[in-house]
């Protein structure tokens, strides 16, 4: 009986002693004392008797994660190199490259088109501009469909088409056009009623014109059996773009590789696979050109 009463008269003192000298009875720190390494490591992972257990590194937040996320995912779309413009995958929308890139870039497959180089590329700015079709993919295919300016297929240079236009096959060499302005425009709005059903903004000279569905081809990719017959025909626009950014914002790096890795051929047999329409002759819906 007397010792129960001395017990808790004892923890009564011990209270009345925290009270009032709470200091003397916070938690010590004993760092050489193996019994609170033990309690540590059992309170840290209770299910692990690894002294030498380590604490885990903190999760990142879920809005980092977002982040990181969506980086990584932003730069594998990006098809484009450090300090060079994506490559378009749509036909409508703005240039990135000017006149004088353009032109410049198609000299140095063909020194011999110095006399209209300049004004082609000039032309194709401004026309593109005026129907709001991105330049940058109207000159790439120009650039394909005449061997940057050989020409060497049914379409000749007297004919002011850049696009092979109505080029079906012999007996049907293509469209006319009186100038190259005219040549371009009709190239331009082509391109328009393929990638959109907006109207056009000038005169219609497009011959050709009804044997498309406005707004049928917005990518580049879908004039791939379209346009022409070639299921690659686009992604040799697109490639053909992804030069024309390399030489322009890359091109003391990239100038020789650019010339090793493309040359383009200029044989009737390479250009009429891109030109022509198998599809209308067949009787089918798409236009082919």
């Amino acid at each position: 009986m007397f010792g129960k009463f001395s017990g808790i008269l004892a923890l009564a003192f011990f209270l009345m002693h925290c009270l009032i000298y709470p200091g003397n009875c916070e938690a010590q720190d004993y760092p050489d004392s193996p019994l609170t390494d033990k309690f540590l490591t059992d309170f840290a992972n209770p299910e692990d008797d690894d002294e030498n257990y380590i604490l885990p590194e903190p999760e990142y937040s879920q809005q980092a994660a977002a982040q990181q996320a969506a980086a990584q995912q932003a730069e594998q779309e990006n098809n484009s190199e450090p300090g060079m413009p994506q490559v378009p995958e749509y036909i409508m929308g703005q240039g990135q490259v000017d006149a004088k890139s353009l032109s410049d870039f198609l000299l140095f497959f063909n020194p011999d088109a110095d006399g209209i180089a300049e004004e082609l590329a000039n032309l194709y700015v401004e026309e593109a501009s005026a129907e709001g079709v991105n330049c940058d993919a109207a000159f790439a295919q120009m650039c394909l469909e005449t061997g940057f300016l050989r020409f060497g297929g049914l379409v000749t240079s007297e004919m002011n088409n850049f696009c092979g236009l109505g080029a079906i096959g012999p007996g049907q060499e293509g469209e006319w056009f009186p100038d190259p302005r005219t040549g371009v425009r009709a190239h331009i709005q082509h391109l328009k009623i393929y990638a959109s059903d907006e109207p056009l903004n000038q005169e219609l000279v497009d011959p050709r014109n009804y044997f498309v569905i406005s707004g049928s081809s917005p990518k580049i990719s879908g004039l791939s059996g379209t346009w022409a017959a070639d299921p690659a025909y686009g992604d040799k626009i697109t490639n053909l773009i992804r030069r024309i950014y390399e030489y322009s914002f890359l091109k003391n790096n990239v100038i020789t590789a650019i010339q090793d890795t493309y040359i383009p051929e200029t044989s009737e047999a390479e250009i009429e696979p891109q030109i022509g329409e198998s599809d209308i002759i067949k009787g089918a819906d798409d236009e082919g050109l």
